[in-house]
């Protein structure tokens, strides 16, 4: 019996031990907030609070954000909140007060988040190519515009094929890829000339001409035993006088080299 009483004896100081120790935990994990801020969220979480019999919700939390109340409510036991910022590139400030009911515990927490890095953008290969090329006019052929290879890219439909006129076209890299200057389109315009006119030089070409054919002058019968020259005008040569003028002239010098003749002859015969 008397070991029964010591066993059951220390049984119970052991249970006391046991008991303080638990009360001593419960009291050490009493009333511990928890105020956490990340880039995008601030979060309260509030466990072990005091309550009464009278009153349900006997403790108050107020949670501000950049000088605005977010939260302004009663608790019992606990409480938890969440809070998203609204610009989660840039730093907030918060402040969280807890008033509690015993006064023992009231907390106050105030602090700066952190801005959330940019994502970093994916590596988009600069691979896009898209080249064209244009005939040029000839005659009575108008220039027309080709649309050469593309690598990682599509064609769009051209405002104009063939000239007189200016065309645009825009070629789109396909997803994933960009041209070099890191652009997903290119936009490529220029002018496309109009046929030649076949009538006009350098089209038209001029047959070579003939030079007019030289007749040659009539001749015209010599006065004398010695021919005059005559120009191809008619007049003779060297001296501007019309050539029928210079036959006349020459036949009256005949006659009156005949008419003197005869004067010489009578004048003979009278003498003898």
């Amino acid at each position: 019996m008397r070991i029964t009483r010591l066993i059951a004896g220390f049984a119970l100081v052991s249970l006391g031990g046991t008991g303080i120790a638990l009360a001593s935990a419960t009291a050490a994990s009493a009333h511990t907030p928890e105020v956490e801020a990340t880039c995008e969220t601030l979060t309260v979480a509030l466990v072990n609070y005091s309550t009464g019999n009278d009153n349900a919700k006997p403790n108050s939390i107020t949670v501000s954000i950049d000088d605005e109340t977010v939260e302004e409510s009663a608790f019992g036991a606990g409480f938890t909140g969440s809070y998203d910022f609204t610009d989660k590139a840039v730093a907030h400030h918060y402040d969280v007060v807890i008033d509690s009911v015993d006064n023992a515990y009231d907390r106050t927490f105030s602090g700066d988040s952190v801005p959330c890095l940019p994502p970093t953008p994916p590596v988009v290969p600069a691979d896009a190519k898209a080249e064209l090329s244009t005939t040029p006019a000839a005659c009575g052929v108008a220039g027309t515009l080709v649309l050469g290879d593309v690598r990682n890219a599509e064609w769009g439909t051209p405002t104009a094929t063939t000239g007189p006129a200016d065309y645009s076209v825009t070629a789109t890299a396909t997803a994933g890829h960009t041209f070099p200057d890191g652009k997903t389109t290119m936009t490529l315009t220029g002018t496309l000339e109009g046929a030649l006119d076949t009538a006009v030089a350098p089209c038209a070409t001029t047959p070579p001409t003939t030079p007019p054919a030289v007749t040659p002058p009539a001749s015209t019968p010599p006065v004398s035993a010695q021919a005059v020259p005559v120009s191809s005008n008619g007049q003779l040569a060297e001296t501007g006088v019309d050539a029928s003028s210079a036959a006349g002239l020459a036949g009256g010098l005949a006659a009156l080299g005949a008419l003197a003749l005869g004067l010489v002859r009578l004048r003979s015969r009278l003498r003898a």
